[in-house]
């Protein structure tokens, strides 16, 4: 099977809500969704009206001593943007670029997690004949480029909202797929491509989940 990459992501991973079923979504949920992951680094991190330096500095004071530090970091980003590394706003090319990003910023307590996502290159054709190309990960896609080896965790279903990513957990969607002996494992992800098609093809269905185009995207991880 043939798959093409849709970038790589720097991401925390968030806590599971009492919506969550605990039978089947891990207390930490990893996602390439920014519902349910924080994604590094996202539209603050590149400022302007509503993010000034010092009130982001303050909120992640994990991340950034001063505000120099925070302004040597966004002209890195500007950098990556400018060399093609990078799409708007979190969705790097390559691990590298996205290992040379995280390592700009302080170590945390709860590390960063770098994961990649691909699909088949028949959903990559569907992704972009029916996604908009303002989708960072449709954008990586149009590249036709080979994901780098490393930990498949599973498959996540993902669909496009304007852009931006909705997962099948937030729309619970798991439960449905429960009742089809479908299953995450322990990662939070399917194991098998069919099983992520047959949701992803259940929740393009009308009145099913949120609307967008839903796509298997299998998800790997990759040491910082």
């Amino acid at each position: 099977m043939k798959l093409v990459s849709g970038g790589y992501l720097l991401a925390k991973p968030s806590a599971r809500t009492a919506c969550h079923q605990a039978h089947l979504v891990p207390a930490k949920i990893l996602s390439a969704s920014s519902c349910l992951s924080e994604h590094v680094p996202g539209f603050d991190l590149y400022g302007g009206a509503g993010y000034p330096d010092e009130a982001v500095v303050a909120e992640y004071p994990n991340r950034f001593e001063t505000a120099d530090d925070l302004i040597a970091t966004r002209e890195f980003l500007m950098t990556l943007l400018r060399d093609g590394q990078l799409e708007y706003p979190s969705v790097f090319v390559s691990v590298d670029a996205a290992r040379e990003f995280a390592r700009r910023l302080k170590p945390e307590d709860e590390p960063l997690v770098l994961f990649g996502i691909s699909t088949a290159k028949e959903h990559a054709d569907a992704l972009l004949h029916n996604v908009a190309n303002f989708c960072s990960c449709v954008a990586v896609l149009r590249r036709n480029l080979p994901p780098e080896r490393g930990e498949v965790l599973g498959w996540e279903v993902l669909g496009d909202d304007y852009g931006h990513f909705h997962s099948w957990f937030c729309n619970s969607i798991e439960i449905t797929a429960e009742r089809w002996g479908i299953k995450p494992n322990a990662n939070g992800f399917l194991d098998f491509l069919e099983e992520a098609e047959r949701v992803a093809s259940y929740c393009n269905q009308p009145d099913t989940a949120e609307p967008g185009y839903w796509a298997p995207w299998q998800i790997t991880r990759y040491p910082l």
